[in-house]
């Protein structure tokens, strides 16, 4: 769920086919950055096509557009101080565009503070934070075993 280089991360999506009507093109997305805004702050971006909220280092949540249309929605969660107040304000304005999340292996998760947190607890991310030295050994060991 997770690379090495955001090890502490567990990454999620809004899949299109987790929007109701016409994918992203039904998301108002001016109406979606100040419900973003309202959550986590908006940063400075560095693609006129990215809208971000949060910290990149922390949890944060990418909008990615191509011209008016939203092409993608991202969000990452900081698993070393995952965030409960965070988790619940995301899954509300998932819950009122009637939108699912997905992780990057492709589970669905209903927008719930409990799947959200379930996923995160078996995520490689959490693996890593609970045991670095096993979890780097797992993963060379994997790579060596091709």
């Amino acid at each position: 769920m997770a690379r090495i280089g955001n090890v502490h991360l567990l990454r999620i999506e809004i899949p299109e086919d987790g929007l109701a009507g016409d994918a992203y093109s039904a998301v108002d997305a001016e109406g979606l950055a100040k419900s973003l805004s309202a959550i986590l702050p908006l940063k400075k971006s560095w693609s006129t096509d990215l809208s971000l909220w949060g910290e990149e280092a922390f949890s944060d949540v990418q909008v990615w557009r191509d011209g008016d249309a939203i092409e993608s929605i991202k969000i990452r969660l900081d698993l070393r101080t995952l965030s409960m107040p965070l988790i619940d304000n995301l899954c509300r304005l998932a819950i009122a565009q009637d939108w699912s999340f997905a992780t990057p292996s492709g589970e669905v998760l209903p927008a719930t503070r409990a799947a959200i947190v379930r996923a995160a607890m078996a995520s490689d991310a959490q693996r890593f934070i609970s045991d670095p030295e096993r979890f780097l050994s797992e993963a060379i060991r994997m790579d060596e075993d091709g």
